[in-house]
């Protein structure tokens, strides 16, 4: 938090301790982070219970379950934690806005007292983070006993590395060879070199047909949502309109039709998939390279950013296990906020797109693609944007910025009408873009509670650090605005991309936000290193005593991150697995293809209930009116008259399923009470 408050004393040399000092924006900072922080803890336990019965609870005859919904874990809704996550939101934006506003110096205070205040909230923070790191090893007994998120090693590692580097730069300046820059050559090299780590580094979940039935179950499992996702435009599914995507509603109409030039394979789909979070991650490495003029140093923090990101959670010979194995993480839900964090650092810095329209559009478009995450993302966007800047005209800057923002989303609407309305002949509804966010946060659907102590309070940490830090420097009229913009942006999209653990607090899930918390740790981390080499030897003792343990913490997190490098795939490895035939065929329903072809003529609307049924449905040559990915999704009464809805509405009549006729999955048709001949005449036996 506010790491880059070391100043230098007027003339540059340092001055003998002022016995009183005016507050500066940092040290407010720090003495009201305590007394916030349990303002907000007491706000969050008095407040929680009732804002959540009021906000978020759900009128239990609004929806009709399904009697044993065919998904994992209970339908646990829990308002009261969704309340007290929006308080956490609420209470460090506050904070900030204050100290964005706030005219600190006109008081004064004696310079010891300050320094013993600051270096106590400091030490509380260090050891409440300690604390929550070392309880997660509670939360992973509940899953797999002894299971860590960094080597036994990483933490010692981080801690030496953090005392070498302040020892190293206490000893002089940035070394003369780091203030040349390398050249353009070695700028064209160290950039190819990231796009081909991120490549290297996704290549365990490249998958063929001819060897996806030996890949780890997560990825077979996960394929199944976001493949059909994609693969419904191929089999004449118009999303938004008469498909519901669960994890994206544009990027079918781009995607799918590459795809099919390929013939819609296996292989053409997981590659299709990596390369799409290579992207993303090269755009991260670009919004590095912007803010430190220097390839080398991008990339050594690209470097800890994109292992954090693919830290595997399993390594089991060639296989390995981690979120970018559910495709649905960096090539959905990721890809649209980290290119539109590059642009962002592109307009902030002065090149195109220049004006702050395009980036709301755009903006616009990553929040309909995947509102999880690009609600986030927009929203930090129009945060950078306002601060970014410095203090003066904050107002008409609001304004100017609201009024940007409400015509780029609006255009971006419009081109998702007029994409719909060419392709489907009809307006999208945008509602389907937060179906199965209302779905899984409002009814309860796979929701766990949230542990007390962890390491995402080590994380939500990070991201607060990260706001207060950009609010900070934007009090200073010569702070670099890119760098103070892309910290605001960091922080927010973090938060509020947290949501996607607030509602399910599973350990696996936390991992899906290391990549947004590596983020900004390289971006904290940047900010730490300039403070030291650009003048912390001439800095007052009482600065150089406040800024060490937030120096030394941002480098400590650096060096956790680091220490998953270790987790990096022998490439030789992966294309030897890669081009390997098991012997089987991937086939998600054995036999179906044949099944549907034997008792379905060519172009039959029908309705397949089952995994990658639309890809199923393209082979056998007939059309699958199924709205969502896969049955498991279907908890609600609602949903299945939805899917009966479109399969009448196309004059289809027949129901195919994977399951029994006695489980759940198939009599979902049966379950309002109505009586047999509520279901379409014809229904087809089932598929085994």
């Amino acid at each position: 938090m506010a790491i880059g408050g070391i100043q230098r004393s007027a003339g540059g040399e340092a001055s003998a301790t002022p016995a009183r000092e005016p507050l500066t924006p940092t040290t407010l900072a720090w003495l009201a982070v305590v007394p916030v922080a349990v303002v907000g803890v007491v706000l969050g336990w008095v407040l929680g219970p009732p804002l959540g019965r009021h906000l978020f609870a759900v009128n239990p005859h609004a929806y009709t379950f399904l009697p044993s919904p065919n998904f994992e874990g209970p339908l646990t809704p829990d308002p009261t934690q969704h309340a007290r996550f929006v308080i956490a939101l609420v209470v460090p934006a506050m904070f900030a806005l204050g100290l964005l506003r706030l005219r600190a110096g006109r008081w004064r205070l004696p310079t010891r007292l300050v320094t013993v205040w600051v270096v106590a909230a400091q030490l509380a923070g260090v050891a409440f983070a300690a604390l929550s790191g070392y309880e997660q090893r509670h939360v992973w007994l509940m899953w797999a006993p002894g299971r860590t998120y960094f080597p036994s090693w990483g933490l010692p590692a981080a801690v030496a590395f953090a005392l070498l580097v302040v020892l190293w730069a206490a000893r002089g300046s940035i070394p003369d060879r780091l203030t040349h820059h390398p050249g353009r050559r070695w700028d064209i090299v160290l950039g190819a070199a990231a796009i081909i780590l991120a490549l290297l580094w996704l290549l365990p979940y490249i998958y063929r047909g001819q060897n996806l039935s030996a890949a780890n179950g997560a990825v077979q499992y996960n394929l199944m949502f976001s493949g059909d996702d994609i693969l419904s435009v191929s089999d004449g599914r118009s999303p938004l309109v008469n498909y519901v995507g669960q994890y994206t509603q544009l990027l079918p109409y781009g995607l799918a039709p590459v795809l099919g030039l390929l013939n819609y394979t296996i292989g053409a789909l997981t590659t299709g998939f990596t390369l799409l979070a290579v992207a993303g991650f090269a755009c991260i490495y670009r919004v590095f390279r912007r803010l430190t003029r220097d390839p080398r140093i991008a990339l050594a923090l690209y470097v800890p950013f994109l292992a954090i990101s693919v830290d595997p959670q399993t390594i089991v010979g060639d296989q390995r296990l981690s979120v970018a194995a559910d495709f649905s993480i960096y090539s959905i839900r990721y890809l649209g906020p980290f290119v539109l964090a590059w642009l962002l650092a592109r307009h902030l810095d002065g090149a195109a797109p220049r004006r702050r329209f395009w980036l709301f559009a755009v903006g616009g478009l990553v929040m309909i693609n995947n509102v999880d995450f690009g609600v986030p993302a927009l929203g930090a966007t129009f945060v950078a944007l306002w601060i970014a800047r410095g203090p003066e005209g904050l107002l008409r800057r609001l304004l100017e910025l609201i009024r940007d923002l409400a015509l780029g989303v609006l255009a971006a609407a419009a081109a998702v009408c007029v994409l719909t309305l060419v392709r489907a002949g009809t307006l999208p509804d945008f509602g389907y873009a937060i179906y199965f966010a209302r779905l899984f946060a409002l009814i309860g659907v796979g929701q766990l509670p949230m542990p007390e102590l962890g390491f995402h309070l080590v994380v939500y940490m990070t991201f607060v650090a990260a706001l207060l830090t950009a609010v900070v420097r934007a009090r200073r009229a010569d702070s670099d605005a890119t760098l103070t913009g892309m910290l605001a942006f960091s922080a927010i999209f973090g938060l509020g991309a947290a949501s996607y653990y607030a509602n399910r607090s599973h350990p696996d899930v936390l991992m899906a936000l290391f990549s947004a918390w590596g983020f900004s740790v390289s971006l904290l981390a940047w900010v730490a290193l300039r403070a030291l080499w650009l003048g912390a030897r001439q800095a007052e003792l009482h600065q150089r005593v406040r800024g060490a343990l937030p120096v030394l913490a941002a480098l400590v997190c650096l060096g956790l991150t680091a220490s998953t490098i270790s987790g990096f795939p022998p490439p030789w490895s992966q294309v030897s697995r890669i081009q390997s035939n098991t012997g089987v065929i991937a086939d998600v329903v054995p036999g179906a293809v044949p099944f549907l072809k034997a008792h379905t003529r060519p172009g039959d609307h029908v309705l397949l209930l089952m995994g990658l049924g639309h890809n199923i449905a393209r082979e056998a040559g007939i059309v699958n009116v199924m709205p969502f990915n896969n049955p498991i999704t279907m908890v609600l009464a609602q949903q299945v008259r939805l899917a009966l809805h479109f399969l009448r509405a196309s004059h289809g009549d027949q129901i195919f399923a994977v399951t029994s006729p006695t489980s759940d999955g198939y009599n979902a048709f049966n379950v309002l009470g109505q009586p047999t001949e509520w279901l379409p005449r014809g229904v087809s036996p089932t598929a085994r």
